[in-house]
């Protein structure tokens, strides 16, 4: 949000990760209120995990590209050590 203020571009919260679990979690509530025998598609702890997944996929995305494209705009390398002369 505070990079789209800076840019002035377009800030949408709701980017793929969020309408991805939201999209998970309903499939298993309207199958366990509509579905042949009231169960959930995945149970409780592969919704966790996957969700989970893809929440730190997306954070790791994030640092990577971030740093990718700090690095080409300033033009400096981001954790490099220089040896001692």
């Amino acid at each position: 949000m505070l990079v789209s203020n800076v840019t002035h571009e377009l800030f949408v919260p709701f980017r793929r990760t969020t309408v991805l679990s939201w999209l998970l979690i309903g499939l298993n509530g309207f199958n366990m209120m509509f579905g042949k025998h009231k169960e959930p598609v995945f149970d409780e702890v592969s919704t966790f995990y996957f969700i989970a997944a893809i929440t730190w996929a997306a954070i790791f995305h994030q640092v990577y590209f971030t740093v990718q494209e700090l690095k080409e705009i300033l033009n400096i390398n981001f954790f490099t050590i220089k040896p001692k002369q």
